[in-house]
C-alpha cells in the first residue's frame, strides 16, 4: 500500500512539475512576443500542445495506478484521453507552418 500511495505521489508531483514549468515559460513568451508576435504564437501553441500530451499520458499513467475503486480511475483515464486529444489535434502541430516574421 505504501508504495502505491508513493508512485500516486510521484505522478501528481511530475505532473505539478510540468505545469510550473509551463507557466514559467509562458512569462518568458510575454518578453518573447514584443520581440516577435508571429513566432511567439506559434511557440506558444506548440508549447501548450506538448504540454497537454504529456499531461495526457500523466494522468493515464496515474488513472492506471490509482486505487481499486473504478470511478475515480475512469475519471482520470477519461481526463488523459482528452488531453491527448487536445494535444494531438491542435492544427500547429500536425501540419508545422512555416514561421515568417
Amino acid at each position: 500500500m505504501t508504495t502505491e500511495r508513493l508512485s500516486g505521489r510521484l505522478v501528481l508531483g511530475v505532473r505539478a512539475t510540468l505545469a510550473l514549468l509551463f507557466g514559467l515559460a509562458g512569462s518568458f513568451m510575454v518578453v518573447l512576443a514584443a520581440l516577435a508576435p508571429r513566432t511567439t504564437t506559434v511557440l506558444i501553441v506548440q508549447l501548450f500542445a506538448s504540454y497537454a500530451l504529456l499531461d495526457g499520458l500523466m494522468s493515464i499513467l496515474a488513472g492506471a495506478r490509482a486505487a481499486s475503486r473504478v470511478v475515480p480511475r475512469s475519471f482520470m483515464v477519461l481526463e488523459g484521453l482528452v488531453s491527448i486529444g487536445t494535444g494531438w489535434n491542435w492544427p500547429e502541430w500536425r501540419h508545422r507552418p512555416s514561421i515568417r516574421s
